[in-house]
């Protein structure tokens, strides 16, 4: 009795076996047959590919990367009764490495996106052999530094001085070296926006670009000689001064400033 048990048990042991290997080697059949390659699948393919292609493209114009294609709008263009007094342009700084360190021990680039026009600019700036003024106008790194203002930031802002070039070029020319006595630049004393300013100047005037007046403000509102109230100032420091003043009169006092 037992070994007639045992012989049913291995037969029913080996049937099961060979039914859970059929059923796999169905299946395996089945998604190999999913995976190849199909006319539909193709198509997904493409669709899939466009739809990547214009994710990476709108990200490429968010991140702004300098190009000379026209992204300008009515600059330099009014009416011919109007007389051209002067232009007021303001823009910020090019791209610059983030302000806090990402990755302490990995070095990212920063530098992907230059243009000729920069490689120019490098080149005229050497040719003066000064490492001072090397460091004052161009980026110190192909890589990305903290606040620091990259070569494709500096790419970015030759390629805007370019632009205003030709959309102004019918009203100015940027050829004549008297244009300079006309030009003038303010910028704040951070070093990524001095030399946003230098690159710009050179996209607009080449080489005579370190001749434009360039005045450095180390207030960010550019109003420190017209806005300037002494009286204020002089309060405020009293204010944040005195350990006597209650804080809900020195917040009450803010608001009188």
């Amino acid at each position: 009795m037992k070994k007639k048990c045992f012989i049913i048990m291995t037969f029913w042991t080996i049937f099961v076996v060979v039914l859970g290997a059929y059923w796999y080697l169905q299946h395996l059949h089945h998604d190999s047959t999913m995976l190849l390659p199909s006319n539909s699948a193709k198509g997904a393919s493409s669709i899939s590919e466009s739809a990547a292609s214009v994710f990476f493209n709108s990200l490429k114009k968010y991140c702004n990367l300098p190009t000379s294609d026209s992204v300008f709008g009515f600059e330099g263009d009014f009416e011919e009764s109007y007389d051209l007094l002067g232009v007021i342009i303001i823009f910020r700084h090019g791209d610059r490495g983030p302000l806090t360190t990402v990755n302490e021990k990995k070095k990212i680039n920063c530098s992907s996106y230059i243009t000729k026009s920069y490689k120019k600019l490098e080149k005229i700036v050497r040719t003066y052999r000064s490492e001072t003024l090397a460091a004052k106008l161009l980026p110190r790194s192909d890589f990305c530094i903290p606040g620091v203002l990259s070569k494709q930031g500096a790419s970015q802002l030759i390629e805007l001085g370019n632009g205003f070039k030709e959309l102004y070029a019918k009203h100015c020319n940027f050829s004549d070296s008297n244009i300079i006595k006309h030009l003038s630049a303010n910028t704040t004393s951070y070093s990524r926006t001095i030399q946003s300013a230098y690159s710009f100047l050179f996209g607009l005037v080449g080489s005579k670009f370190l001749n434009v007046n360039l005045q450095k403000s180390g207030d960010v509102t550019f109003c420190s000689k017209y806005c300037q109230c002494e009286a204020a100032n002089r309060f405020e420091k009293l204010c944040k001064g005195s350990s006597k003043i209650p804080r809900s009169q020195k917040n009450r006092f803010y608001l009188l400033l």
